[in-house]
């Protein structure tokens, strides 16, 4: 009895030190919020290993690669330095020494058929030996007098020529050289298809009384089956870089991971025999050179690689590590969530209720308990909302007065605006005695005011704003008889819309005095109207000089403000409507230079009540 007493104290006091008798305490929240921390340690400890496994990785596969390079550069330094002694020692033979100073004592007749087969053996012998990378040997002096060579297929004619050779390759104190990998421009053959690199020793010149060449061959796949050997990695290869070439045998080689001539005048200027060099090919991705020169020739043996290769070998460290790091997470997000539960319970219930205040609930009840210090918050949000409610309502009537006068005081600037400019234009039509045609205007004038005061109606049909446009546009065709056409095209369904009166006129007065005045020619101003995802579209487009785009976003720019007393134009008639309809309604304009100008004009679909819709005539 007593152990167990002993055992319920030693528990009680281990809850009550971890807080757990007590899960909304600060010290519970002190307490969890160590454990997603030593989780984040583990995490880190995991990622700085896989950061230097995969490190040495790395270098480990550097080294193996670089061993690559150079076990080959020393088999091919090797086979091409044997190869390099036999021609020494083909044209160091007294036999060859014999051929070459008769033709130097200008003595052909004495060369004898012995003397051939002589030399003859001795290329046959260093052919038969290296028969694995040899294609062809050639001894030719003084334009084919003296011509011997050995190969294993048949040619139809030989095509060197002393002298192109001679201009390519001079200066060399030895008269050694190389060529590196090339079609076959020795032999002439079909039976040949290969390509060849060749060493040769160059004799004479333009002065020279012997002139010629001897010349080793070697075959394409003496150098393919080093080269394709060596693995280096999925997209890596070796190749033997030279100044007259590169030879690589890598086919489909990735887009980006080929050798430009940049980096092979690198390679071949570098002062270090062996070494490294990184690149960037042309998506970005880092590339990495080994090298490594043949000394016979200085021939640079490279291995190119995409440094992203090597650090695949490290796959299997990461996929681990990733995993380990995943399931870390995993339960930091879980411990999280549940210290959340525990302990931010009471905050979770308030920011909720926040939240819905911020959504604009305002009758949100907050007369739950909660502790000290939250209730504290709680009772101070509910006194701020009742007091956010009254004030609320008090600025909803104060808007609703203000709204008003502004819809008021936006009608007033737009009738004065629409009357001066058409007095303006019969004083113009009575100086210019055109009496009837100014008659006409006066009637069309009165027939626009019956509509414009509509019974001091601000909202009229769509068909009595079009008999508004039609007077107005009568007074401005009488004017300009010769500058515009109009046509309105709206179709009928629109006709019972309901629509604020005086929306159209402005933007037919805007493409008049805008838009054609601007024009040279026959101007068109086209009114058209429809019925599109519930919304009534009126569009007003002209033919006219249209708008840059600068000039086009200062227009949307002030139309957008819509501030009252600073426009009576496009300003205007888009706050008008925003006050009335709401801001998802107005106006949109699209305008280029000497394509015209669009101003679409979209409403909802409201019809007129009974009662409302007049005939014009009946407000005489």
């Amino acid at each position: 009895m007593a152990q167990r007493q002993k055992r319920m104290a030693v528990g009680t006091l281990f809850r009550k030190w971890f807080g757990w008798d007590s899960p909304r305490s600060l010290k519970t929240l002190i307490v969890w919020l160590f454990i997603p921390v030593i989780i984040e340690c583990v995490g880190l400890v995991g990622f700085l290993t896989y950061t230097v496994a995969a490190r040495q990785i790395q270098v480990h596969a550097y080294t193996g690669i670089g061993d690559t390079v150079n076990q080959t550069r020393k088999y091919i330094d090797n086979r091409l330095t044997a190869i390099f002694e036999q021609l020494v020692a083909l044209e160091n033979d007294i036999d060859t020494l014999s051929l070459i100073k008769r033709l130097d004592e200008d003595r052909y007749g004495v060369i004898q058929p012995g003397d051939y087969i002589r030399v003859d053996r001795n290329l046959e012998r260093i052919f038969s030996s290296y028969y694995s990378m040899l294609d062809s040997i050639l001894i030719y002096f003084n334009e084919g007098r003296l011509m011997l060579s050995k190969k294993d297929y048949m040619t139809s004619r030989n095509t060197f020529q002393y002298q192109d050779w001679r201009l390519r390759y001079h200066g060399n104190r030895t008269e050694y050289y190389w060529r590196s990998l090339r079609e076959n421009d020795i032999f002439l053959s079909f039976e040949s298809k290969n390509r060849i690199a060749s060493l040769f020793k160059m004799y004479g010149d333009a002065e020279s009384h012997v002139r010629g060449v001897i010349m080793f061959n070697l075959k394409e796949d003496f150098f393919r089956g080093i080269l394709e050997d060596a693995r280096i990695s999925e997209h890596g290869y070796l190749i033997i870089v030279s100044p007259d070439g590169i030879i690589n045998f890598k086919e489909d080689i990735p887009n980006g991971y080929q050798i430009d001539g940049i980096i092979q005048k690198s390679l071949l200027t570098a002062s270090n025999p062996t070494g490294q060099l990184s690149v960037r090919n042309s998506r970005g991705e880092k590339m990495k050179i080994i090298y490594d020169t043949i000394s016979v020739n200085q021939w640079k043996l490279a291995a190119v690689f995409p440094e992203d290769d090597i650090l695949n070998l490290a796959a299997f460290i990461k996929n681990i590590t990733l995993a380990v790091m995943g399931i870390i997470l995993f339960t930091a997000v879980l411990l999280s969530n549940l210290l959340a539960k525990i302990v931010t319970t009471p905050l979770a219930e308030l920011t909720e209720k926040v939240r819905q205040v911020k959504a604009g609930n305002l009758d949100v009840p907050f007369e739950a308990q909660f502790p000290e210090e939250i209730g504290v918050l709680n009772d101070g949000i509910s006194q701020l909302l009742a007091r956010v409610r009254m004030l609320i309502e008090q600025v909803r009537l104060e808007q609703e007065q203000k709204r008003l006068a502004e819809l008021d005081t936006l009608q007033a600037q737009i009738k004065p605006h629409f009357l001066y400019n058409t007095l303006d234009s019969i004083k113009q039509l009575c100086e210019l005695g055109e009496t009837r045609e100014a008659g006409a205007m006066v009637a069309a004038l009165a027939k626009f005011f019956r509509i414009s005061i509509s019974n001091g109606r601000e909202v009229i049909s769509i068909a009595e704003e079009l008999e508004h446009i039609r007077n107005y546009l009568v007074i401005m065709k009488m004017r300009y008889a010769d500058r515009f056409d109009y046509d309105i095209r709206v179709n009928p369904e629109t006709y019972p819309c309901e629509i604020i009166k005086l929306t159209l006129q402005p933007l037919v007065e805007n493409a008049i005095y805008h838009g054609i005045k601007e024009k040279r020619g026959l101007g068109q101003v086209i009114i058209d109207g429809y019925i599109r995802n519930d919304r009534v579209i009126l569009e007003v487009r002209d033919n006219g000089a249209g708008m840059t785009a600068e000039n086009l976003e200062r227009v949307r720019q002030m139309q957008g403000k819509g501030q009252p007393g600073r426009s009576v134009g496009l300003a205007n008639v888009a706050r008008r409507l925003q006050l009335h309809y709401g801001p998802e309604y107005g106006l949109e304009i699209d305008s280029t230079p000497e394509n015209g100008t669009c101003v679409r004009v979209q409403l909802p679909v409201r019809l007129m009540k009974e009662g409302k819709a007049n005939d014009p005539g009946d407000d005489c």
